[in-house]
């Protein structure tokens, strides 16, 4: 069953409440993106403690190369960390913010967006089970890395950092991954966890982006708990510029797909909390 969800503007509110019971077997993609979290977390934190220093820095030698292509970082000694990137990304971004066919033209090989279109069904699989090979990898790497603080370079580390958002970024949160060069998140959702208090997804939860149009998203929601209920704020963009937040409470092994009406950038950005405002 398929729920049409109406979010008037100035209406909707973190109490704003979306009830689903309706019982489902919790999907392949939502069991990888839970163990993408799970595995993500657990190895970010045995990165952390091999690399990071007491003061919170990463522990190396500074050393920089040379200036091949595009710089992409800028310091005390100006620019730095030339790249033959020719950022891609933004195309992406720009598409997400227009929606114009001419932006998508630029982008056309690109999996993610052939899977909004529904060309690629298999697209969140795959990618969910890819970062899940990167993090065994990574994790692999930087145990068997013999560098230590007075050696390693700033750089040569990175190559085993396992925290994977790529997947999770383009199918939780209907976003571009932003990457490293500066620039910020920008997505057609962002869900919080009220219990804890934080955003991301609660424990349990599982959300897939299945559609972006211009004045509607679809969006599946899962509780992979099957004795435990669950609740998620979800905010109509990454700073509710699209609406209001409201939630979502999910029955134990509950699970939906919400067609969600939206207003594309029709509010304030903001970074307070939904249960702050």
């Amino acid at each position: 069953m398929r729920l049409l969800l109406l979010l008037s503007i100035g209406v909707a509110s973190a109490q704003t409440a979306v009830v689903i019971t309706k019982p489902l077997a919790p999907p392949a993609w939502a069991l990888a993106e839970r163990a993408v979290l799970k595995a993500g977390a657990e190895a970010a934190k045995e990165f952390a403690a091999r690399y990071v220093d007491a003061q919170g820095r990463f522990a190396c030698v500074e050393r920089w190369g040379g200036n091949d292509g595009l710089p992409n970082k800028y310091g005390d000694n100006g620019w730095y960390g030339y790249t033959p990137n020719q950022h891609f990304d933004v195309q992406r971004d720009i598409y997400l913010w227009s929606m114009k066919p001419s932006d998508r033209e630029r982008i056309r090989n690109d999996p993610w967006i052939a899977y909004l279109e529904g060309k690629r069904p298999e697209y969140p699989w795959q990618a969910l089970e890819q970062e899940l090979a990167g993090i065994r990898r990574r994790v692999q790497g930087f145990r068997e890395d013999p560098s230590t603080a007075d050696t390693r370079s700033s750089d040569s580390a990175q190559r085993w950092n396992p925290v994977a958002t790529t997947a999770l970024v383009n199918l939780t949160l209907g976003g571009n991954e932003p990457g490293t060069s500066g620039n910020i998140v920008h997505s057609v959702v962002r869900c919080f966890d009220p219990v804890r208090r934080r955003a991301g997804l609660p424990e349990d939860v599982a959300a897939l982006v299945e559609k972006i149009r211009p004045e509607e998203i679809v969006l599946t929601l899962v509780n992979t708990n099957q004795v435990e209920g669950r609740t998620v704020i979800v905010q109509m963009g990454a700073y509710g510029e699209h609406g209001a937040p409201w939630q979502v409470k999910l029955g134990p092994g509950a699970g939906d797909t919400l067609t969600i009406a939206r207003k594309r950038y029709s509010q304030r950005p903001s970074l307070v909390f939904p249960w702050d405002r």
